[in-house]
């Protein structure tokens, strides 16, 4: 039973802590990683179990105790893992640590991971680039954290996240507006010229196209269907009693939809932008390369573990909006599933312009 829970939560850690395919004492890097990976996904697990579990006015305790549970395993870890130091053996079998960065996947080699952690509170470091978040203490060591979506030309998730609780104030009020029309079509006699579709009005064309990481988002806007499709779907209803004179009639189905489904939908609206900051799952992952130790900040990790690699990158092929392809070493897909993936050239993270003002001198960062 145990063991059947352990393998749901990470699949990973079974496979590559299997000891016909590790021996722990010579792979005390990778061992730690595929800790730092699990206790990870038990945190996100376990706010998975809350969030469909709970009541609504207890959400924000419950997510409040679930980071409680994952920081209790992350202090356990410390004291039972090994020190990545002790030893410096190369894993023979590339890994990769694959994340997500706005809907995309990327991956770094886990040969240059120090640990994987939930992104600590930030201090800012004067003179520093605008993509460097600040400087974090991750297990007792100060280093900066890099704003991996702003460096390589996307746009940051606090960015991403007002966008997005604006556009769905705005796809709110459509509904809203939507019924009033429909109600002064009625009342006027006239045709009603807004869309019966609701694959076609501009929430149906944003939430047909719409992808995210976030379990959590996608866990609320599958909700929206039954309500939205309801909502258009008294259209063609009401118009026909509407022509037939039956305008009572089509007040009440009208009343009923704004009481029910559209409530429901405006709930939902109230519900995911109010949490979806609270819901985030970004997630830094410490490197060591050629310029120093640092960590960047990525939506959230997906797994660990090797990639099919495409030695024939074209980089014009990439089709990622307003993406930095100079620093993208290669192309691949996941094993199991054609995904593609981008692998990050760390090296290149930081150019000599950079360091400008001595901002890393403090924390070993060097050209």
């Amino acid at each position: 039973m145990l063991m059947s829970i352990i393998y749901y939560l990470n699949k990973d850690l079974i496979i590559y802590l299997n000891p016909k395919r590790i021996h722990m004492k010579k792979n005390v890097k990778l061992y730690n990683i595929l800790i730092d990976n699990f206790l990870i996904n038990i945190y996100h697990h376990a706010l998975k179990m809350y969030f469909l579990l709970c009541k609504k006015n207890k959400r924000r305790l419950l997510v409040k105790i679930a980071r409680i549970i994952f920081i209790l395993c992350l202090l356990y870890s410390v004291n039972f893992s090994i020190s990545a130091q002790e030893s410096e053996q190369r894993n023979p079998d590339t890994l990769w640590v694959i994340f997500w960065l706005q809907n995309q996947l990327f991956a770094v080699n886990s040969d240059n991971t120090g640990s994987i952690t939930l992104v600590p509170a930030a201090d800012t470091i004067a003179k520093s680039p605008k993509f460097v978040r600040g400087v974090v203490n991750v297990r007792g060591q100060k280093m900066p954290a890099i704003d991996l979506r702003s460096r390589i030309g996307l746009s940051p998730m606090d960015k991403e996240i007002e966008d997005f609780i604006l556009l769905m104030k705005q796809r709110e009020e459509d509904h809203r507006r939507w019924l009033t029309t429909l109600e002064d079509s009625v009342r006027e006699t006239k045709e009603f010229t807004l869309a019966l579709d609701p694959h076609k009005c501009k929430f149906g064309l944003w939430y047909d196209s719409y992808e995210t990481s976030n379990y959590f988002v996608s866990n609320i806007l599958k909700k929206f269907d039954v309500p939205h499709k309801k909502i258009h779907g008294i259209g063609n209803k009401v118009m026909g009693l509407s022509r037939k004179g039956n305008k009572d009639r089509a007040y009440d189905i009208i009343d009923k939809c704004r009481t029910t489904e559209l409530n429901e939908m405006v709930t939902l609206f109230d519900e995911i932008t109010r949490d979806i900051g609270e819901l985030s799952q970004e997630t830094a992952i410490v490197l060591n390369t050629i310029h120093g130790r640092f960590a960047i900040i990525v939506d959230c990790v997906d797994t660990t573990e090797k990639i099919n690699e495409d030695s024939t990158l074209d980089v014009n092929a990439i089709k990622v909006a307003n993406l930095d392809k100079s620093l993208i070493a290669f192309s691949g897909t996941k094993l199991k599933e054609n995904r593609s993936i981008l692998g990050i050239d760390i090296d290149n993270i930081f150019r000599s312009e950079d360091f400008q003002g001595g901002w890393g001198q403090p924390y070993g960062l060097a050209q």
